[in-house]
């Protein structure tokens, strides 16, 4: 049954006013991009609105940048994606995981595609060294455009590429006016992830069922119910739930606060030793589980969340300096724009493999209803990537 499609989509605005290998640690890739990822979340998620981000995407576009930038805005990224090396160290421990990340997915039944794209002023071209590196570890070239006179022609360009690279999910990433006549280089990303459940949620068993809001509110939402063999841990703070894709590597971990108005103060908690004791502290228990259904459509700008993380440099000209793309110091980032979209539903696909066993032994059955604000992310379980993580505060919305 399929359990979530997901697009994310990210654009990082650039406007104008020795290469080295180093052995590839997926463990210490993906505990930095953990710590991004729950940093990037908290910081987005304060908009009190349903919230999904997709550091996997962000992570990617970043290490794009990061090699283009120099001195201390190289540096100011290298602590930002937690690196202490040369940008080609980075490359070289983020982009074999995250071939990994794809093939394992090719290989079962779900898919996950990233397209990276390179939009550049028409006339001005980039440095040697930083178009090898779009191509050999992004899979990806410039593309002209024709941003001084006819930037919404641009602005429609990206966005239509966006939208074909994550099947129609996300539409206008951009806003009108921007990229403006100004913009020297655009750097985007597109992921969209779609797989199937291990045990398959039954539509039949779908039913209104109350939902407490942050505020006390009750609401009724559609309420998706299964029982089955699920990695889980519980501690004073939340419940911990893996639900894995069918004949896959990825799963999506739903962290349940034990009230309905502790979703702020279990975030300010969560952070990458606390989660990784909950992940260490799963065993196999029969759950019965109540998930609601739900779709979100989640975009913004992250321009003034990096620049609190750190990145405050790469934001204004002078002092930004990514001379690494094309030679010159009067690049900078104008906007890091970032949209995404998540449906879980029940709802299958003829490709399913159906559900795994159920433990019939005398246990007690475990019970995990999602009846007030919760925390999920999806993360591909050998390296640890997530690549999308999330919080839902009001299922219908």
């Amino acid at each position: 049954m399929r359990s979530a499609i997901a697009a994310s989509a990210l654009c990082l605005l650039l406007f104008c006013g020795v290469w080295a290998t180093q052995a590839s640690d997926p463990t210490f890739s993906a505990r930095d991009q953990t710590s991004l990822a729950l940093r990037l979340y908290r910081s987005a998620s304060g908009e009190g609105v349903n919230t999904l981000v997709s550091p996997f995407s962000i992570y990617g576009v970043l290490g794009m940048a990061y090699w283009g930038a120099s001195g201390a805005t190289a540096e100011q990224f290298a602590r930002l994606l937690g690196q202490r090396q040369h940008p080609a160290s980075f490359l070289w421990i983020f982009a074999r995981p995250a071939a990994s990340v794809e093939a394992d997915c090719r290989q079962a039944q779900c898919t996950l595609k990233v397209h990276n794209a390179v939009w550049i002023r028409k006339g001005r071209p980039l440095d040697q060294g930083f178009s090898q590196v779009l191509k050999g570890f992004y899979e990806t070239q410039a593309v002209d455009l024709d941003f001084a006179s006819d930037p919404e022609a641009a602005c429609k360009t990206i966005n239509s590429w966006v939208e074909r690279q994550t099947a129609g999910k996300i539409a206008d990433l951009l806003p009108s006016g921007s990229p403006s006549a100004a913009s020297s280089v655009v750097l985007t990303s597109a992921v969209c992830f779609r797989g199937t459940w291990a045990t398959a949620f039954d539509r039949d068993e779908t039913a209104d069922a109350p939902f407490t809001l942050f505020d006390g509110t009750n609401i009724m939402a559609p309420t998706m119910r299964v029982t089955g063999q699920f990695a889980y841990s519980e501690n004073e703070r939340c419940q911990a739930l893996e639900m894995p894709y069918a004949d896959s590597p990825y799963s999506m971990v739903v962290l349940l606060p034990r009230g309905h108005d502790e979703i702020r103060d279990f975030d300010a908690w969560l952070n990458g030793q606390s989660l990784a004791r909950l992940l260490d502290d799963m065993s196999s228990d029969r759950v019965q589980v109540s998930l609601p259904r739900f779709t979100i459509r989640f975009k913004i700008s992250l321009a003034r969340h990096l620049q609190a993380m750190g990145l405050t440099d790469a934001f204004s000209s002078p002092p930004a300096d990514f001379s690494g793309m094309d030679g010159s110091k009067d690049l900078y980032i104008s906007d890091v724009v970032h949209g995404a979209v998540l449906e879980v539903s029940e709802e299958g696909t003829e490709t399913a493999t159906g559900a795994q066993p159920i433990d019939t032994s005398n246990r007690q059955v475990k019970e995990f209803t999602a009846d007030r604000p919760f925390l999920f992310f999806i993360r591909h379980r050998e390296t640890g990537s997530i690549i999308l993580i999330g919080c839902i505060l009001h299922p219908l919305r």
